[in-house]
């Protein structure tokens, strides 16, 4: 779904752009091309994050950063929406140490 969507969209967006451009509407065709950019920038995003979370690691555990992956996860939860919400604050007190993972 979280790729369906933007790709739909520009699928969408680029029919119409070459309508727009049919008719002689260059202003409205240049703002779905825009749009368009736009949303292959959010899949790249999207895909960034799905690979990020989905690679197994080939080495043994390590020391890993836990306010920085939670940073990843927050951004990979408020690009694809699914919570809702706009903005996900991520308060820490003090430095945390990294763990074993």
């Amino acid at each position: 779904h979280e790729i369906n969507q933007p790709l739909t969209a520009i699928r969408n967006y680029a029919e119409n752009a070459l309508k727009f451009i049919a008719r002689g509407n260059d202003e409205t065709a240049n703002r779905n091309l825009k749009r368009i950019s736009e949303l292959t920038d959010r899949m790249g995003r999207i895909t960034n994050n799905l690979k990020t979370f989905s690679r197994r690691p080939e080495q043994d555990n390590q020391p890993v950063d836990v306010p920085v992956q939670m940073q990843k996860a927050i951004d990979l939860v408020l690009e694809t929406g699914r919570a809702g919400v706009s903005n996900i604050t991520l308060h820490q007190n003090g430095d945390i140490k990294p763990v074993i993972a």
